[in-house]
């Protein structure tokens, strides 16, 4: 686990991890969790089964209070106890990125007496009030959980679906600012054709065809990032920060990892793939402009 772990620490391209039923245990979870606290393309990782207790879990939940990329997280079957709920509801009340959380048949809580166990669970809903980015949470075959606060789970969640729904209508009104000032600026056309009408409506909406010009930008990708997220009013960042968005879109080796970046986000992930295209079909049609090396490189087209 210690070779692994310091291997996440450089790695730029990995978004994906399983290590589901390896016995990582609490001792391997230490490495692994300084790892977790350092990188910065990981975005679905799958813990469970791994035979980690309450120190596992703390090690873990420390990390998470660092981590500013895992958008998804699976530890079902794990062991931990009271320290263990503790601490990742403590970590809950940070981390802003965390999306879907697993914690499925989990806990020797179970076990725990009657007062231990009801103090854990209003720790952890008091952990949902604060937190504002979850909105897949699994906590089925926890048999202790009784019918009210099952209740309260389900209305906080859904509070930050709601949330969240309203975060991306207010991302994409502030593209509308953006395609306007875009209009005056030199001459590489993008061919605009909303993909989203249900989602933004606004007087200003630029007509279907209307011809944009990017060539302020350096290369696909820093467009597309200020197609996507530049000029927006200030919204709510303990959901989507511009600052760490920015630094790992760049840092994305491919496009397809970029697409990763903004799970689970649909709506973002179809317009970047509408958007590129358009603008790879634009730029490769157009005879009387020329492009330098950054424009045309990896101009495959996104399916």
């Amino acid at each position: 686990m210690k070779a692994l772990s310091e291997a996440l620490k450089v790695n730029q391209t990995l978004a994906y991890l399983d290590l589901s039923l390896n016995q990582i245990g609490d001792e391997g979870m230490q490495p692994l969790s300084e790892a977790l606290k350092v990188n910065q393309t990981l975005i679905q990782l799958n813990l469970s089964k791994n035979e980690i207790g309450n120190e596992g879990t703390e090690s873990l939940s420390h990390a998470l209070s660092f981590n500013q990329t895992l958008t998804s997280l699976d530890l079902s079957g794990y062991l931990f106890g009271s320290k263990g709920i503790k601490s990742l509801s403590h970590a809950l009340k940070y981390n802003q990125t965390l999306t879907k959380l697993d914690l499925y048949c989990d806990g020797r809580s179970y076990y725990d007496n009657k007062e231990d166990h009801q103090e854990n669970v209003q720790e952890f809903i008091q952990s949902l009030k604060i937190n504002k980015s979850i909105i897949d949470l699994y906590i089925d075959d926890n048999k202790k959980l009784n019918k009210n606060d099952q209740n309260e789970i389900n209305t906080l969640i859904k509070r930050n679906l709601d949330f969240q729904k309203k975060l991306t209508k207010s991302v994409k009104v502030g593209n509308l600012q953006l395609f306007q000032e875009l209009i005056q600026i030199d001459k590489i056309p993008l061919i605009y054709q909303s993909s989203s009408d249900d989602v933004i409506n606004s007087p200003n909406k630029p007509e279907k065809n209307t011809i944009f010009h990017t060539s302020i930008f350096h290369n696909q990708t820093e467009f597309l990032f200020h197609l996507l997220f530049a000029n927006n009013e200030k919204t709510d960042h303990e959901i989507i920060s511009k600052r760490n968005f920015l630094l790992n879109f760049k840092n994305a080796k491919t496009k397809k990892s970029a697409i990763d970046f903004l799970n689970p986000n649909e709506i973002l992930i179809q317009d970047f793939k509408n958007y590129y295209n358009q603008f790879i079909s634009s730029s490769s049609s157009s005879s009387s402009t020329s492009y330098s090396s950054s424009y045309i490189n990896n101009n495959e087209k996104i399916k």
